[in-house]
């Protein structure tokens, strides 16, 4: 299994499971938590199951924890379990967007027995791929007919995956969530106080660090009708990156993916509160383990704007600031 293998799986591990949660969502409640006799009790658990074997295989591969045990009751409907599967979705595709082939060669000791990392992936794939099957079977049982998730059907429904696609999966599923149909000319789907919160960075800056040294430029634009907001960094040094960013209005919260010219990817969630733009994300540290991400962007007036980017290591127990630095608009 290569590094391509992969990341067409994880894209239909992902859709093979919104398709199902999108049947379950039809299912009463107390159907949802019935005990059905199955291997995990209910649909609720049998859900809740294959969503806890990714989070807890994705926890063994970034820094060799174990979290505990799954508590089907902390889910009361299929919404709560979506949302914790998006949440890890993202996760996933930070993790997936840094792998090479080396590291899938790598060995994983798991039970005192070494497995190559590229196995232990395809030992969860196929741990969710039984469990659907499972789940299928549980919601014909409850009088509902389960949506398909043949892997060809996969393959002709979604475009080919590339790494290009994958790395920004999370920057493209929030603009197939946008509005599809053409607004009426004159307006725009991405018009609401919410989609406006980020345009204090909107501009050509100067960017500087806390004690006034140049670090680069920055050119920030309004895209896609309004509904998207893109940067465009060059660094004093000839790095080169850029970031995608939208509101995400069914789930109230901003979305970026950042992609530089070295491989580096960051995916960052977060809102607009006490004045201050603050997104935050999970990624794969260089030496292993998981690092938290939280960078925050505050206007300080018409032409300056704070950015300040703190990293944890530790399950935010302590924090280094590895950025703070002042946005300085052009001929402002």
């Amino acid at each position: 299994m290569n590094v391509a293998d992969v990341r067409t799986r994880f894209a239909f591990n992902r859709w093979a499971n919104h398709r199902l949660l999108e049947t379950a969502a039809r299912v009463s409640a107390a159907d949802f938590t019935r005990d059905l006799h199955a291997s995990f009790g209910s649909l609720r658990g049998t859900l809740v199951h294959i969503l806890w074997g990714e989070k807890r295989w994705l926890r063994r591969w970034l820094d060799d924890s174990v979290i505990p045990d799954a508590v089907p009751e902390d889910f009361p409907d299929v919404a709560s379990i979506e949302a914790a599967w998006t949440s890890l979705e993202r996760e996933q595709q930070a993790f997936v967007a840094g792998l090479t082939d080396d590291a899938l060669a790598a060995p994983r000791t798991v039970r005192e027995h070494v497995y190559p990392l590229g196995d232990l992936v395809q030992h969860l794939l196929n741990h969710s791929t039984y469990h659907r099957g499972q789940v299928a079977l549980l919601m014909r049982l409850l009088g509902q007919t389960p949506t398909a998730t043949d892997y060809r059907l996969f393959l002709t429904e979604v475009p080919p995956v590339t790494t290009s696609t994958f790395i920004a999966g999370a920057a493209l599923a929030a603009i197939a969530a946008l509005p599809a149909a053409a607004p009426a000319q004159g307006s725009s789907p991405c018009a609401s106080p919410e989609h406006r919160q980020f345009d204090f960075w909107l501009g050509d800056w100067d960017v500087v660090d806390s004690a006034g040294a140049p670090q680069g430029r920055n050119t920030v634009t309004r895209e896609q009708n309004g509904c998207a907001i893109q940067e465009h960094w060059t660094g004093a040094d000839g790095s080169t990156g850029t970031s995608l960013n939208t509101y995400l209005s069914a789930e109230k919260r901003w979305h970026q993916t950042w992609i530089d010219g070295q491989g580096g990817v960051l995916l960052l969630d977060g809102t607009f509160k006490d004045g201050a733009m603050v997104l935050e994300g999970r990624s794969a540290g260089p030496r292993g383990g998981v690092v938290i991400n939280r960078i925050a962007w505050t206007p300080l007036d018409a032409s300056r704007v704070r950015q300040i980017w703190t990293a944890s290591r530790d399950e935010g127990k302590t924090w280094t600031t590895v950025f703070d630095g002042i946005y300085k608009r052009r001929g402002g």
